[in-house]
């Protein structure tokens, strides 16, 4: 059975200097994997935010997506 969640933020709010993320996997939770598209506005809007610490973590790790987009990730901040 396919879990469909849509309540996820889209964008970013900053309360802190402190960032964490933790991605899901959307539509199907902890399977789905985020485009780059997806990936890069997220990276994007981490940016605009001058955080002094950030955390990501992909929780789409049922499958390899999670191992996929955190390389997708690191390659934006290399």
């Amino acid at each position: 059975m396919q879990s469909k969640f849509t309540g996820l933020f889209e964008q970013t709010i900053k309360n802190n200097n402190c960032g964490y993320f933790r991605q899901h996997g959307v539509p199907k939770l902890f399977y789905s994997e985020y485009s780059l598209t997806e990936i890069e506005k997220l990276y994007n809007q981490i940016l605009t935010k001058g955080y002094d610490e950030v955390y990501v973590y992909f929780n789409n790790t049922a499958s390899t997506a999670g191992i996929i987009n955190a390389l997708q990730f690191i390659k934006l901040i290399k």
